[in-house]
């Protein structure tokens, strides 16, 4: 699921709205998100107080699209009002991008200096609070030049599927504490909302138990419920929950086999519309 979701995403792309610093560098919201009202609120409040904030859970989740809602709010713009410097941790650089993050944050480079002293010099007399976003963090070895260039930063967002990583990062962070933040999947009720907004019309009486009980099976995780909407309509999906729930001697497909599939499909049929509706 990491991988195909981070094939769907473009690593670094303009987002809509107000220019502000760190407002071009970050990822887009993927079509047809559900706010998760709580959730957004309590990591808003960690990354304001934390120097360190981990939100980890299974992937398919929807970290990625949730920290972009929060660094994207009204709130944590006005907190951190130098900026937001966005790092897809997954396959981190061997060495800073010294340019990159100056660019990211509007650092004007002073004629005749190098692009790290720039850095060093900006971090070193920075007077107004910037947060670092490190997403899906997988190997924390892998991250210490970056950590060691970024240590000047005001706090740190980290995304991981490995709640662990808290304690991995507190020692290089230099973090007194860290806030640990588990991402829940989505309740029938947002998963529902989540469907019927990529619908563009509501579930009929008929299609939402079946609809419900693939949900379940699926573990309500944003990525696989977009995936179901690749048998389009109620008899496909029973089908679909037969197949899965497959009774008798009969050996069912079984989830990560069907998502596997599902993903393969969702390749086969790149210039269908539905493509561009689940992720756009």
């Amino acid at each position: 699921l990491r991988a195909a979701a981070t094939a769907e995403r473009p690593v670094v792309a303009p987002v809509r709205g107000e220019a502000q610093r760190g407002g071009p560098w970050l990822p887009p919201l993927v079509g047809g998100y559900v706010a998760r009202e709580a959730v957004e609120a309590q990591v808003q409040e960690a990354v304001r107080r934390s120097r360190l904030t981990v939100l980890y859970g299974a992937a398919g989740l929807g970290k990625t699209t949730l920290a972009t809602r929060v660094v994207g709010s009204a709130a944590v713009r006005a907190h951190f009002s130098a900026g937001v410097l966005w790092v897809a941790a997954a396959q981190p650089p061997a060495t800073p991008p010294y340019q990159h993050w100056c660019e990211a944050l509007q650092v004007p480079p002073p004629a005749g200096a190098s692009w790290q002293a720039t850095w060093e010099r900006w971090v070193a007399g920075a007077s107004q609070r910037w947060l670092v976003v490190l997403d899906d963090v997988v190997d924390v070895v892998a991250l210490q030049p970056l950590l060691a260039a970024l240590s000047g930063a005001s706090a740190l967002l980290v995304t991981t599927q490995d709640g662990a990583v808290a304690e991995q990062l507190r020692g290089p962070w230099t973090a007194p504490e860290v806030t640990r933040v588990a991402l829940p999947p989505l309740t029938p009720v947002e998963g529902r909302a989540l469907l019927e907004q990529a619908l563009a019309r509501e579930l009929t009486a008929a299609e939402w138990p079946v609809v419900e009980r693939l949900g379940t099976l699926l573990g309500w995780q944003p990525l696989a419920l977009r995936l179901t909407l690749l048998e389009g309509q109620a008899g496909a999906w029973a089908d679909l929950l037969a197949e899965l729930e497959r009774p008798g001697g009969g050996r069912p497909l079984g989830v990560g086999a069907w998502l596997t599939r599902q993903w393969a499909r969702l390749g086969a049929q790149a210039e269908q519309p539905s493509r561009q509706a689940l992720l756009q």
